[in-house]
């Protein structure tokens, strides 16, 4: 098990995007922001808890100063939990108030994990998990998970690609409208705007790390077919439009 602790500090009005490769729970200190988290958005204060997932694109809107606790984490290491980690895997904004045990616990937590006691942290670490997995009532069956999340996958095997909602309900062997029912109950978001954040994603982070590609070589890149859909895109997500950043 491999628990990572950041401590987040925002300036008034620091706003970004973020894609992380773990999973996040994520405990508000102090100050207030809103979240745009795939297409919703939540609004957040000291003492909410918020658990982020590895799939969905989320970017803070709004941000009035914010001291934040970030807990960093596999999947593989809330295993023997299945039902929190199906919760971190559905409805894409799940948060609540923390309680004065579960305050008491991620404090420890830090405490724990800055001071390198491994195996202590581990202990603190499942019972967090404990309490946060009886914050939440079971999601969705087995089986629309198995859908949504195979769905996912294959979108983030192939979103270079010129995929399409329904090429993606053909790989999972069932019908569009399906699809769209699990994908979006258990994500929050439809197929085609999942594909689009992603595409979206990777090609913010090239146009950051590759400045001597051109705007439109990313866009193709990233699964894009026309420069005018690409700009379109990309302004409506990140408010304006797209350029090299060398």
């Amino acid at each position: 098990m491999a628990i990572v602790y950041v401590p987040v500090r925002l300036s008034p009005g620091e706003k970004g995007p973020y894609l992380f490769h773990s999973l996040r729970i994520v405990r508000m200190i102090s100050g207030e922001c809103v979240w745009q988290i795939g297409e919703r958005k939540v609004s957040l204060a000291a003492g909410d808890v918020l658990l982020l997932n590895d799939r969905i694109p989320r970017r803070i809107l709004e941000n009035s100063g914010l001291k934040l606790d970030i807990f960093a984490f596999r999947s593989r290491d809330i295993s023997s939990f299945p039902l929190l980690l199906r919760t971190f895997y559905g409805e894409n904004i799940k948060h609540c108030k923390e309680s004065p045990l579960m305050a008491q616990i991620l404090e420890l937590l830090r405490s724990t994990l800055s001071a390198g006691e491994e195996e202590t942290a581990r202990h603190l670490f499942e019972a967090a998990c404990s309490l946060l997995e009886k914050e939440f009532p079971e999601q969705s069956d087995q089986r629309m998970a198995r859908i949504a999340f195979g769905a996912a996958d294959y979108i983030w095997e192939h979103f270079r690609e010129n995929i399409s909602v329904p090429q993606v309900a053909q790989a999972m062997n069932i019908s569009k409208n399906h699809l769209e029912g699990c994908f979006r109950q258990l994500h929050g978001v439809g197929v085609g705007g999942y594909i689009r954040m992603i595409r979206l994603h990777h090609a913010e982070k090239m146009l950051r790390s590759e400045p001597e590609r051109s705007v439109l070589d990313i866009a193709f890149a990233c699964g894009f077919r026309s420069s005018a859909g690409f700009y379109k895109a990309y302004q409506s997500i990140y408010g304006k439009p797209p350029r090299k950043n060398g």
